[in-house]
């Protein structure tokens, strides 16, 4: 029995809107707050090194990771995610009822522990897709024959600290952390065996969420598109549905 309640909502507009809504502009800031610290250390730092130093780093594909390193955003980031998750779990407690076999005590403990783990992997990989877009623009520096002013220039100014960018992490990752809440809370619960994917179902909509909108699955199996859960893709505005054991 799928929640009719939720489903009612989720046609108007999917919860997981509502959290990008709610959260994005704030974990946006946080993520653009990092990017402006790291490019201006970067910039910094090969602003003041020959392009001999340049092919040195390149051919050694040793991008300079302690430039990278920010402790600030690790607190920022694991505490963003953690809200999302809490909130969305305690709101699924509570959608669930009184039966349900799991206290906001343990979804609190849940938060906390997906969001130190799921932060630093986050974080891994920001770092490693930031190494080789900076990799990409000092390349293309050299072999354009731009001085080191220019590629420093270009670093400041690349996608790899964009607004876009950063408005592509928040999204995604504010839907990860709200459909991690709402799943393992569901888990927790014991009352919940199956979900259902849902989609906005409008132009905007990709060939991948489609093939899974309203199909039901049993929880840790897989959708058709091979995803188990939402985001299936950057910018995923897809939810999940509880369907309730019988």
């Amino acid at each position: 029995m799928i929640l009719k309640f939720l489903l009612k909502s989720i046609e108007e507009k999917t919860d997981s809107n509502d959290a990008v809504d709610e959260y994005g502009k704030e974990f946006k800031k946080v993520v653009m707050s990092y990017f402006k610290r790291i490019s201006k250390k970067i910039a910094k730092k090969y602003g003041k090194v020959t392009k001999v130093d340049l092919l040195l780093l390149l051919s050694k594909n040793n991008i300079d990771d302690e430039s990278l390193l920010d402790e600030t955003f690790v607190e920022e980031i694991t505490y963003q995610i953690n809200m999302i998750f809490e909130v969305s779990g305690h709101k699924a407690l509570k959608q669930l009822g009184t039966k349900a076999e799991v206290s906001t005590k343990e979804v609190s403990k849940l938060a906390l522990q997906y969001a130190t783990d799921h932060a630093a992997g986050l974080i891994t990989m920001i770092d490693e897709t930031t190494r080789n877009l900076l990799r990409t623009e000092i390349a293309n520096g050299v072999e354009l024959g731009l001085t080191t002013d220019e590629i420093k220039y270009n670093i400041m100014n690349s996608s790899s600290f964009s607004e876009a960018r950063a408005d592509r992490i928040a999204r995604t990752e504010i839907v990860n952390a709200h459909i991690q809440g709402n799943m393992q809370t569901w888990d927790k619960s014991g009352l919940v065996d199956k979900v259902e994917w849902y989609t906005g179902r409008d132009e905007r909509t990709c060939s991948i969420c489609n093939s899974n909108h309203k199909h039901v699955v049993k929880v840790g199996n897989a959708f058709p598109s091979g995803s188990f859960h939402p985001p299936a893709h950057p910018h995923c505005r897809c939810d999940l549905l509880p369907v309730l054991n019988s």
